[in-house]
């Protein structure tokens, strides 16, 4: 946009700050809310723009089942396999675990209400 890497993130960081302090925790919950549908919407819009150009889904699973990229059910317990149902299983414990119970944007929403109560209104 031609806009300074510095004036763009003072102007962000004055709006963000602006409409948390007015509107509080709800404010910020519907801004997530908000980014959550945005997402959503952008996922299936480029997921079904990628789809027909790349001729339907029964081309592109035929596709990934003669490259071989469609393997179900490893159940190698090799460490150096990658993506067998054990290193999805035990790799994706600790990555959601880390996302859910240590990350910082979490733990100060979980931190930000005193009871389940509160967040319901």
């Amino acid at each position: 946009t031609g806009l300074d890497t510095y004036l763009a993130v003072s102007l962000v960081y004055i709006v963000c700050i602006f409409y948390a302090s007015q509107g509080g925790m709800k404010a910020v919950i519907m801004t997530d809310t908000f980014q959550a549908g945005v997402l959503l919407v952008s996922l299936f819009v480029i997921l079904g723009l990628g789809l027909y150009k790349a001729g339907g889904m029964s081309l592109v699973w035929q596709d990934n089942l003669n490259t071989k990229r469609m393997e179900f059910f490893i159940m190698d317990p090799n460490p150096t396999v990658r993506h067998s149902f054990w290193s999805v299983v035990i790799g994706g414990t600790f990555y959601w675990a880390t996302m859910f119970c240590s990350n910082q944007a979490s733990v100060q929403k979980y931190l930000s209400v005193e009871s389940i109560g509160q967040v319901r209104t």
